[in-house]
């Protein structure tokens, strides 16, 4: 059996609505060379059955039926079975262009580079959620061509197009991967994955065009509402991300995006505090004040000075 040139991921978890868009672009993509797994994450809904559908009318399909665990250990079920020499990825809500895994296979093959990326997204707002007005699409500013990956890592610190900050709508060969998978239980994963992907890749080529529809609607994981857990894990995620592209090469960068955002939430988190009870203010506070400590000790990065930030009550953080 002739070995796919592509393997494309999609974790499925309850989005039946959005599901059949989703498959019906990856059976209609103009590069046939490809195997599709689709890990159904322990869905409840008609998810499953959906999955088993298409994948009883077409080979290229596989199905991974699995006790839910989340979207991480759903991506490293579905990097496990992989067999092509390189690997993408696509949310189960989420749909492709049908010349998006041939136009990326042929970028990252006439360049030589490790990543091909795509330099922005549809968004295809399905129901409006507060989140979705800080969400940004703001493009990867390099037009068609191949950059060194550290320029793409600049481009994440100091600009943060969201092509940069997802691990969806890139090409990657697949042996960037080895040793390397989502850790499971934490959010914002592609932000605790993407900096040692980035690192260990040498150069990255860029195509500009409509290809990837990014579904927003706020019952989706990014769009949920907020938690003590959820910010400390955002937090956690920008350390990670910090410090691995500090130590990774990229000392002179310019670090104010980073740490208006780092702010913000800091700042949100502490608001946040107030409408909880004592004994979750109590444990919270404490995930709260490791973040902030971690913040003060880094002299390289608070430099220049802290954002004074009044939210809507009239504190000042």
């Amino acid at each position: 059996m002739k070995e796919p040139a592509v393997s494309i991921i999609v974790p499925v978890y309850n989005c039946a609505e959005f599901l059949p868009k989703c498959l019906g672009s990856l059976a209609e993509q103009t590069e046939e060379n490809v195997q599709v797994i689709l890990v159904d994450d322990g869905s409840t809904d008609r998810s499953p059955a959906i999955c088993d559908e298409y994948a009883g009318k077409h080979p290229e399909f596989e199905v991974i039926h699995k006790k839910n665990g989340g979207v991480s250990a759903a991506r490293n079920d579905g990097i496990s079975a992989a067999r092509g020499a390189y690997i993408m990825f696509l949310d189960g809500d989420d749909y492709l262009s049908a010349d998006t895994t041939k136009d990326l296979l042929r970028s990252i093959r006439e360049n030589k580079s490790d990543i091909a990326t795509i330099t922005s997204s549809v968004t295809v707002v399905i129901d409006e959620s507060p989140l979705n007005s800080i969400m940004s699409n703001r493009p990867i500013k390099f037009n068609d061509g191949v950059y060194s990956a550290l320029d793409i890592c600049r481009e994440y610190l100091e600009r943060e197009p969201l092509l940069t900050s997802v691990v969806w709508g890139k090409l990657y060969k697949r042996e960037l991967f080895e040793g390397l998978r989502f850790t499971s239980g934490k959010g914002f994963e592609d932000t605790l994955l993407l900096p040692s992907v980035y690192l260990r890749a040498k150069t990255v080529s860029c195509i500009n065009g409509d290809y990837y529809y990014y579904v927003q609607r706020a019952s989706s994981v990014m769009h949920s509402s907020y938690s003590p857990k959820k910010y400390s894990d955002f937090l956690d995620s920008r350390i990670f991300k910090i410090t691995a592209f500090y130590n990774g090469g990229l000392k002179d960068a310019n670090w104010t995006f980073e740490r208006r955002l780092f702010e913000v939430y800091l700042t949100y988190f502490k608001e946040y505090l107030k409408h909880l009870n004592e004994a979750q203010r109590s444990a919270a506070a404490a995930e709260y004040e490791k973040r902030l400590n971690w913040y003060g000790a880094q002299e390289w990065f608070v430099r220049g000075g802290k954002t004074r930030l009044v939210l809507h009550s009239g504190d000042e953080y």
